[in-house]
């Protein structure tokens, strides 16, 4: 939508620039200047720019009295190339004198570009004012050693990024669960209270995906025909998370909405009666509401593990809903 409203105003104004070029006056080009216009048909602005040089009769005018030359970005074996790499933004615009030595850097050594939306209004006042505005840089290896600077921070940023992407954090977690079992013979039932700890480690796969594993101890269990069940189980989670959106509230910074989901599997350390089993295994759901280093979520625990061993009980599934906190350290 940005590109089609630019575009638009593109063409607005050299419609007007058309019934109104009498009152641009476009400088002479004593020193044969060129215009160098950087950008491909990926651009929309660069390609009515083009477009508009045959029809727009001040920017004809331009195109032939400062020799406007056309370099795709993507072209490494430029001359160009490393001013591409430090316009950043296409399409734009850069001058160069008769030898293709840069004139668009101002006195602070930064780079000026005009972009196509600009034209053809703001490069007519570049090219009226470049002897005051611009610094000839003679140097021929100035422009390189700028871009191979820009370079450098593009890479340092990126390995920042990757880095940032790759970490791996550890997080502790502490939070209550209350347990209950299922059963698709008829019994029963109710609900105990437990608590949950975990210790786990996160690592990034991309920017919104992270792998989860560690170690987990959880109190889980329910009331079978009046019996209680109450195990102690340990368990090692595989898990993955993704980061879903951002939630700005008022008066506070960007906060993030992650959901985790995976599997478990663990052994009960111990229990009220002989006949239930040692092992279990299952899946879980969470979601989490982040806030830098910390987090509160709730989620659901299901097992897949039938509890009793013994055929004179009903068979029996682990069920648990937990809420807790979550804090992450490097």
């Amino acid at each position: 939508m940005r590109k089609l409203l630019l575009s638009l105003s593109l063409v607005l104004i050299l419609t007007i620039s058309a019934f109104a070029q009498d009152t641009l006056q476009i400088p002479s080009n004593p020193h044969n200047h060129s215009l160098i216009c950087i950008g491909n048909s990926s651009y929309m602005q660069w390609v009515d720019f083009k477009e508009a040089v045959d029809t727009s009769a001040v920017l004809k005018s331009l195109s032939e009295l400062y020799h406007f030359q056309y370099v795709d970005p993507t072209d490494t074996t430029s001359k160009f190339h490393n001013l591409t790499t430090l316009s950043k933004t296409f399409p734009c615009f850069i001058l160069v004198d008769e030898n293709d030595v840069c004139l668009s850097f101002d006195n602070n050594n930064k780079l000026r570009c005009l972009y196509g939306y600009d034209s053809p209004d703001m490069i007519i006042k570049l090219l009226s004012y470049t002897d005051t505005i611009t610094t000839v840089i003679s140097d021929s290896g100035y422009i390189d050693k700028l871009a191979k600077k820009q370079h450098r921070k593009d890479k340092s940023i990126e390995a920042a990024m990757d880095r940032m992407r790759k970490r791996e954090v550890t997080e502790f977690t502490a939070g209550y669960v209350t347990s209950w079992l299922t059963s698709s013979g008829p019994f029963s039932g109710g609900s105990v209270d437990g608590i949950s700890i975990a210790l786990n480690k996160v690592k990034g796969v991309t920017r919104k995906m992270y792998l989860v594993t560690g170690l987990n101890y959880d109190i889980l269990g329910g009331i079978v025909n009046g019996y209680k069940v109450k195990e102690h189980t340990l368990s090692i989670p595989v898990e993955a998370e993704f980061k879903l959106t951002n939630i700005c509230l008022l008066f506070s910074s960007c906060q993030y909405l992650k959901f985790r989901a995976g599997v478990w599997g663990g052994v009960s350390l111990s229990s009220h009666s002989v006949e239930m089993r040692h092992v279990n295994a299952g899946a879980k759901a969470e979601l989490l509401f982040v806030m830098g280093t910390f987090d509160i979520h709730c989620g659901y625990m299901r097992g897949f593990i039938n509890r009793f061993s013994s055929r004179i009980y009903p068979s029996a599934y682990t069920n648990a809903m937990t809420i807790g906190a979550r804090i992450r350290f490097e």
